[in-house]
């Protein structure tokens, strides 16, 4: 093994940068981490929580502080964003031992319910919805408002293996694409599952199922429109990470892309991804020798929705080495390094920023690639008061579609669409009153559509 680079003195500072052979530098902060393990990460506004099995911990993100640190009362047992994540007002809601809860960042808890079982998390954003999945098989969906039940049934599938990596992703109202660990066979084989259903009025309808033999501990991910991703581990050799990409067709599908994480003598053990926009973060490390004995360096790696490695940093601080934990917040990227000095030695914890690795690698990308928009016409305008106004639309999915009217103090006056609609085009007329009945008056006034990943907003002007 090689010698452990000389760090006596960076064990006991406050922070430290690290910078190798050009790269971007990557600063980084020594923190205090009860329970010893980062499984999930998550940042609101000047908050980190960090979650493990035995804790759930809360820093103060200038100071780097502990605020507080709550024991479970059972475990955790989840990871990879699949067990917590914030709101777009600023929450969090987390799941462990059943308890589904959404918490505000002074620490009140706005709702909490128990299921039956413990259950992985995903954010349902378009539609407002937490999208559970239990370690059995239990779809449930909750209101985020308020932790209403919406929808429970149990899929019909056989083989589940009663752990942590099943998760489920709603993709419109009523359909969902599901990840599994099952196993099957007279030998008891390993294989993840990937299935999309439609769940209506109690009936669960398989559109398509794909199983992927020797493959273990799946996470499921949206990308975007109809693509998402699945990362899994080789059962042999060594937990290597691959994700896989696939595309939604309806009642098929494709597997687009696929990335071995891996190299020659080189296997990579992927801690957690995050995607965003149409690029793929991942953090884990590269494991050298038989199950890392040789070595275990930390890795950050970038690739776009064709698979393609666009960036990758690695961190040899130690000898061992690994990121875990991955989270963005307002434009900054961090992860929490994590080093030993030999195999099963103490561990210490950094929190790492990696925005200067992610910008140079993607900082163009809101130049090159637009954001997705939907065709919205509005006329005429201007017109004058009590004259009907002409919307003619398009959809681009299934998903719910939203119109809502706005005057120029940002105040909704009416929704004139909230509903399921067919793909294509749509017309429709505002008489130009409020949700109340009443005329509006003369001014500025903005349609604001936004329908599943697809948006756009239009003015129009009335006149006395």
């Amino acid at each position: 093994m090689k010698k452990t680079m000389s760090i006596m003195l960076l064990l006991i500072t406050i922070s430290a940068v690290w910078c190798q052979n050009g790269t971007p530098t990557v600063p980084m902060t020594q923190i205090s981490v009860p329970g010893n393990r980062v499984m999930d990460f998550v940042i609101i506004s000047n908050y980190i929580y960090i979650a493990n099995d035995d804790f759930l911990n809360k820093y103060n993100l200038t100071s780097k502080e502990i605020i507080w640190s709550q024991p479970f009362p059972d475990f955790y047992g989840n990871g990879n964003g699949q067990g917590m994540f914030k709101t777009l007002d600023n929450c969090l809601v987390i799941t462990y031992d059943g308890i589904v809860k959404k918490m505000s960042a002074e620490d009140d808890i706005l709702w909490q319910i128990t299921l039956p079982g413990r259950v992985a998390l995903s954010y349902d954003q378009p539609r407002n919805r937490i999208v559970c999945y239990s370690w059995g098989g239990l779809l449930t969906v909750l209101n985020l408002d308020n932790g209403q039940t919406l929808l429970q049934k149990q899929m019909p599938f056989e083989g589940l293996v009663g752990s942590g990596y099943h998760n489920a992703v709603a993709i419109s109202e009523s359909e969902f694409i599901l990840s599994d660990n099952t196993i099957y066979g007279i030998n008891w084989n390993t294989a993840v599952m990937v299935s999309k259903v439609l769940v209506i009025n109690g009936v669960v309808n398989v559109f398509w199922q794909h199983s992927m033999p020797d493959l273990t501990t799946c996470n499921l991910k949206l990308l975007g429109g109809n693509r998402f991703y699945v990362s899994a581990f080789d059962v042999q050799p060594d937990n290597n990470a691959k994700v896989f990409f696939f595309e939604d067709n309806g009642n098929t599908y494709a597997i687009t892309d696929s990335i071995d994480a891996g190299g020659p003598n080189v296997s990579t053990f992927l801690e957690y991804s995050l995607p965003i926009g149409q690029n793929v973060l991942t953090v884990g490390m590269n494991l050298f020798g038989d199950n890392g004995d040789n070595g275990r360096q930390a890795v950050f790696s970038i690739y776009n929705s064709q698979g393609e490695l666009r960036t990758s940093q690695t961190n040899s601080l130690t000898d061992f080495t690994t990121y875990q934990g991955l989270a963005e917040n307002s434009g900054h990227i961090y992860t929490v390094l994590m080093t030993r000095t030999y195999i099963g030695g103490p561990r210490t914890f950094y929190l790492t920023e990696l925005s200067d690795v992610y910008n140079s690698a993607v900082g163009n990308d809101d130049l090159d690639t637009p954001t997705p928009q939907l065709n919205l016409v509005c006329y005429p305008t201007p017109t004058r008061v009590g004259n009907n106004v002409n919307v003619r639309f398009e959809t681009k999915s299934r998903d719910i579609t939203t119109i809502d009217v706005y005057n120029i103090k940002g105040q909704k006056v009416r929704t004139i669409v909230n509903s399921n609609l067919s793909v294509g085009q749509h017309q429709l007329i505002w008489n130009g009153h409020t949700d109340a009945g009443k005329p509006v008056s003369s001014g500025m006034y903005f349609f604001r559509m936004k329908s599943g990943n697809f948006t756009a907003t239009r003015k129009i002007i009335l006149m006395k």
